[in-house]
């Protein structure tokens, strides 16, 4: 071995630099890894929206689209994985369905995802609430809890409150809605309960992110009657990369670390 070659060496340099590679290595791997577990597992707790397929044969199924594929044997045709939910109902959670026979899409706005603790999911229209055998709230005819669009009351029994989802609001039905509409319904039945007027008004503010394009996105902003409402000191009619990177990275963070843990 050359002299300034085993003097290299007996300085301890290149295992310094292997070292330093080997770790740089290690790091690349395991936030690969993290990314991996995000991509794949964030999904399973972002609420999919509900279809409605109405088939040729004029069956009707509703559902969460869970998959997509193509058709083995069958080369153009494809397939789609429609997750059903209602175990207890139907026996399985998911159903096959062929595009093919798909003669219309919709996407019902009248249909509830419900989390329960038996039977997985349940995916259906509200008709009436009961305590017991007692029926203590209806649903109107497209299945919505009837609410006063103002004070989030129900309009016939007053002991009764209801927003979001299940409410007959006439406004979108978007977690910017349920920011606007909580406060409103916590004064409100806390006056309730107290036998004092309601003081609070929900105004029918929401927001809806429409993305444009690859990148682009319109956020509208606006309230009952479609009265624009803008919380942004810029155009928002515009498409904007800002707008869609706030869809992307920031609202998820503010539903599930903000808004479900009610800190914002």
């Amino acid at each position: 071995m050359r002299p300034s070659l085993a003097k290299t060496w007996r300085s301890g340099e290149p295992l310094i630099w292997l070292t330093g590679g080997a770790l740089a290595f290690v790091l690349l791997l395991v936030a690969g890894l993290i990314g991996l577990i995000l991509s794949n597992g964030l999904g399973f707790f972002w609420p999919k929206d509900v279809i409605r397929l109405t088939l040729a044969d004029g069956k009707i199924m509703t559902g969460q689209v869970a998959d997509r594929e193509a058709i083995p044997g069958q080369p153009g045709q494809s397939r789609i994985k429609l997750k059903v939910a209602n175990r207890d109902l139907y026996g399985a959670d998911f159903t096959w369905v062929d595009e093919a026979e798909i003669a219309r899409r919709e996407y019902p706005p009248d249909v509830a995802v419900i989390e329960r603790t038996e039977w997985g999911l349940l995916i259906g229209t509200v008709k009436e609430i009961r305590d017991g055998d007692a029926v203590v709230a209806t649903g109107s005819e497209a299945g919505w809890v009837e609410v006063d669009k103002h004070p989030l009351q129900h309009v016939r029994f007053p002991n009764v409150f209801s927003l979001g989802d299940a409410s007959s609001l006439p406004t979108s039905k978007t977690g910017a809605a349920i920011r606007g509409q909580a406060p409103v319904l916590v004064q409100n039945l806390i006056a309730a309960i107290q036998g004092k007027p309601l003081p609070a008004r929900y105004d029918g503010y929401t927001a809806c992110p429409l993305v444009t394009g690859y990148g682009k996105l319109i956020l509208a902003e606006f309230i009952y009657d479609g009265i624009p409402k803008e919380t942004f000191p810029f155009d928002q009619s515009k498409e904007r990369w800002s707008m869609y990177q706030l869809k992307k990275r920031g609202l998820p963070l503010l539903y599930w670390r903000g808004m479900m843990k009610g800190r914002a």
